[in-house]
């Protein structure tokens, strides 16, 4: 089963997705880390995460644009630059004042494929995914 990679330095919005995912009953991992850079070591399996299957990508990435230090822009630059994370849908997650703008002229142009506003509401999330025709698993039976 695919897992879901969150990219969040807030702990409250890390919490928040987990609680989500709880709630809905999704059954794919969620794996979170809260900077780019260790998302990328673990997706290659480098520095500490040797030990992580090769090839085993996740579904869907979401990325918040406002990381500490490297932003989520530069991070989806360097996931879109990367021929192991190019394919990968990511979607942005922001509380920003202006997500639309900012999604319409950066995070689509490096190629984003989708908005969720914070705080993060289920039916903003699942909108995506059927949007991109992702289906995620629940745990016993029925639809998240």
């Amino acid at each position: 089963m695919r897992s879901v990679l969150l990219i969040e330095d807030a702990l409250d919005d890390q919490v928040l997705v987990q609680r989500l995912f709880n709630v809905n009953r999704v059954a794919n991992p969620l794996v979170v880390f809260g900077t780019g850079e260790m998302a990328l070591n673990w997706l290659h399996g480098r520095n500490g995460f040797e030990t992580r299957p090769a090839g085993d990508m996740p579904l869907i990435v979401l990325l918040d644009l406002g990381l500490t230090g490297k932003d989520g822009l530069e991070v989806l630059r360097d996931f879109k630059a990367d021929t192991l994370t190019a394919t990968i849908p990511v979607v942005i997650i922001t509380g920003w004042d202006d997500p639309d703008e900012i999604i319409g002229r950066f995070a689509k142009e490096l190629g984003a494929v989708g908005l969720v506003r914070k705080p993060l509401e289920w039916k903003d999330f699942t909108q995506v995914l059927r949007h991109l025709n992702l289906v995620l698993e629940v745990r016993g039976g029925g639809a998240p």
